[in-house]
């Protein structure tokens, strides 16, 4: 009901741009929630510093304790105040340990994370996944109305392209990943060739008549598609380990969000400038092409590192 409320409102433009920016806002605010893994003599540092922090103050307390004088009432309620502000002080001592640790922390994540930026493989990756999502929606947003403005089908039948793409990706995410699983393949391989076939597919939209031809290439697209996006966790773990998953996926779902605030108003001013569909098309499907090449290079360096790691 949201989306369609939406569509009504602002359009496909509007709600795949709504849509890009939620998913950049989410990625943004989930980029604290995974604190990444502590060095062990760090933990220790802080763990001794807390507790040399604790008995200076519980020694504190007890040389208090030993010169009061316990003669009368008014000694005792002396007693019980400079317990309570000892307390006091102890309490805070701790907290005030617990935030120059947080702090600690915090810093430390935000340079890890920054420092993701010098690996040359993980940029090339970001730039290939912000790229593939990007034209996905522009491909979503467009497609229907490039095949009832240009080639005359109905507003339901251009429609159903997007249903069954989807459909196809669904089918391809299943039947190739458990294909990557079941034979042990390469991930980072299977990938360059479904963005192949994205590229050509993408190509191929601006140069068809029949409303069957659309058809079958959906299929293909979506086939492609669908496995392209299921296999980026397995191609992570393939280029830095299980360890640095949750870094390096974080890290290609802020860029991928971000990328796809870019893509669907760029191909909206291309359409605004030369009023056709077809130099979007030509653009995105050179992208893929381009992003089916910087794969090759992933592919390429990673398995020189793996090749050096085992010689």
């Amino acid at each position: 009901m949201a989306v369609n409320y939406i569509t009504a409102q602002y359009g496909w433009r509007g709600t795949v741009l709504f849509y890009a920016l939620l998913c950049a806002i989410i990625c943004i605010i989930s980029l604290p929630l995974v604190p990444l893994p502590e060095d062990q003599d760090i933990r220790n540092n802080e763990t001794t510093n807390t507790k040399t922090a604790t008995e200076k103050v519980k020694l504190e307390m007890t040389r208090k304790e030993e010169k009061l004088p316990l003669l009368d009432t008014k000694v005792n309620k002396s007693k019980e105040n400079s317990n309570n502000q000892t307390k006091a002080l102890l309490a805070r001592t701790e907290y005030m340990q617990q935030s120059k640790t947080t702090i600690a922390k915090t810093w430390k994540s935000v340079i890890a994370f920054l420092s993701l930026l010098k690996e040359p493989k993980l940029c090339l990756y970001c730039m290939i996944y912000g790229t593939s999502l990007s034209i996905v929606y522009i491909l979503y947003a467009y497609l229907p109305d490039m095949m009832a403005t240009e080639h005359h089908f109905s507003t339901v039948s251009s429609g159903n392209i997007i249903l069954i793409t989807g459909i196809a990706g669904i089918t391809g995410r299943l039947v190739i990943t458990g294909l990557v699983y079941t034979f042990k393949l390469k991930a980072l391989s299977v990938t360059c060739g479904c963005l192949f076939v994205l590229g050509c597919c993408t190509l191929s939209f601006s140069l068809l008549e029949e409303y069957s031809t659309f058809i079958i290439t959906g299929v293909i697209f979506g086939f492609s598609w669908g496995p392209f996006m299921s296999l980026t966790t397995e191609n992570l773990i393939e280029m830095y380990g299980k360890e640095s998953l949750k870094d390096t996926f974080g890290f290609v779902m802020l860029l991928g969000g971000l990328a796809t605030l870019v893509g669907p108003p760029l191909a909206g001013f291309i359409y605004d400038m030369q009023e056709t569909y077809e130099p979007i098309f030509y653009i995105c499907g050179t992208l893929y092409l381009v992003s089916f090449i910087c794969c090759c290079v992933v592919w390429q360096l990673n398995r020189n590192k793996y090749i050096v790691n085992n010689a």
